[in-house]
């Protein structure tokens, strides 16, 4: 419903009316004079017929087209495109006819124009006088490409950061479970070592082969300790790994046992060894003793507190680059795909003057699909698949469908339709 003109409240406010209660036959007079006017602009306007206004919208359509005539008329002229020879003399003299004629439109002159503009339409085509002025356009061609451009910028940053961290996280696991794997072998090897010990002490064995076992147990022991040695910078190394990962939101619930099992022990050592240097009398020789068996005891809480650390440690990076592999790298190639293809068509289409504001929101569709399709791709496409597909890694995957996501709505249309086939079948 049309809004009422700014000159009726104007009118109502105006000092002529707010000081009504002074008698003045003049004011008065021409007060009611401009608000007669007024009630007949009002009602010109509010009681128009649908057809009147049809009649309008029409005719602005039409000098809008005009209007794209006559820059399409320039545009071809200027990027030297060749057009049907007359086409441009038959338009401007359509246009011309029209123009004389605003107020009382001629059916044969506007049919002359609707029919060169057709012609002049269909040469250009996909250009439309919306994509031409778009297109060369400065502003919203570099808005068309500038957040695209920022976006697959920033989403090749975090996906070269995040595959960096990834192969460093792989690797420090796969050493670390390499060292396990020493430590191990190297624990049951002292452990058989033991068993033998046991069997000659109960048999009665030379004492040349018991001290040929206890020399062979301390070579073990000592590297079983050189072992768990190398092991400890990896397990220092993974765990700052994690810290990064994780932002520090995720704190290692055996972290806090080691550090208090560390203080206790350093404390007891600390103790034992001045105990130790102030022993005189036995009594005091006891108490020594008995702390450094403290000690000793505390060493093996300690060493076992850190195992299971090291354990715990091991299972969440586990868990992360399980995660990192299987979501994360697929979303992000999925939307790099995305938007290589938007970047891809948007530059093409800027080049050749098809380039419109709808394309823009498109691409915002685009990119939600893409990202979809490289994350869905892998699950909804089995590895043995046939084609050129089978032959792909799954993270190629991800980023070809986001590229070209038809592929993956292509694989979903045939498998519905091979089960609605079945579904009529039956």
């Amino acid at each position: 419903m049309p809004s009422l003109p700014m000159d009726y409240w104007a009118l109502m406010n105006s000092p002529a009316n707010m000081e009504s209660n002074t008698p003045n036959s003049e004011r008065d007079g021409k007060l009611r004079s401009r608000i007669a006017a007024l009630r007949t602009r009002l009602k010109a306007r509010f009681s128009r017929s649908p057809e009147s206004l049809s009649e309008d919208v029409m005719h602005k359509n039409l000098q809008q087209c005009m209007a794209d005539a006559r820059y399409l008329i320039a545009f071809t002229v200027s990027e030297g495109r060749k057009l049907e020879p007359g086409l441009i003399d038959k338009l401007v003299q359509a246009i011309s006819g029209l123009d004389k004629d605003k107020e009382t439109l001629d059916a044969a002159k506007e049919t002359a124009f609707w029919a060169a503009y057709h012609q002049l339409t269909t040469a250009l085509s996909p250009i439309t006088a919306e994509s031409a002025r778009e297109s060369a356009e400065m502003n919203i061609a570099n808005k068309a490409t500038g957040w695209h451009t920022y976006i697959a910028f920033a989403a090749f940053i975090a996906l070269a950061g995040l595959q960096a961290m990834w192969v460093t996280g792989t690797n420090l696991y796969a050493d670390l479970e390499k060292a396990d794997a020493l430590v191990d072998a190297q624990s049951k090897a002292i452990v058989d070592i033991h068993a033998r010990q046991v069997r000659l002490n109960l048999q009665g064995a030379p004492i040349a082969d018991q001290h040929a076992v206890d020399s062979e147990n301390r070579v073990a022991s000592d590297a079983y300790s050189e072992l768990v040695r190398n092991r400890e910078p990896l397990v220092e190394l993974i765990e700052g790994w994690y810290g990064w990962m994780s932002l520090q939101r995720w704190p290692i619930s055996e972290a806090a046992n080691v550090l208090e099992l560390q203080k206790t022990l350093k404390q007891a050592e600390e103790d034992h060894a001045k105990a130790e240097a102030t022993a005189m009398t036995p009594q005091e020789s006891r108490e020594a003793a008995i702390m450094e068996a403290h000690v000793n005891d505390l060493t093996g809480k300690l060493k076992a507190a850190q195992v299971r650390k090291a354990i715990e440690i091991k299972q969440r990076v586990k868990l992360i680059l399980d995660d990192m592999q299987r979501y994360l790298f697929p979303i992000l190639l999925g939307l790099l795909g995305a938007l290589t293809y938007i970047l891809r068509s948007v530059s093409v289409a800027v080049g050749n003057f098809t380039y419109t504001r709808n394309d823009r929101r498109l691409s915002s569709v685009r990119i939600y699909l893409g990202t979809m399709a490289g994350l869905l791709g892998g699950m909804l496409i089995p590895p043995g698949t046939e084609g050129v597909l089978k032959n792909l890694s799954p993270l190629a995957l991800s980023f070809l469908l986001g590229y070209a996501v038809e592929i993956l709505f292509t694989f979903m249309d045939r498998l519905v339709a091979a089960f609605s086939s079945e579904k009529v079948a039956k």
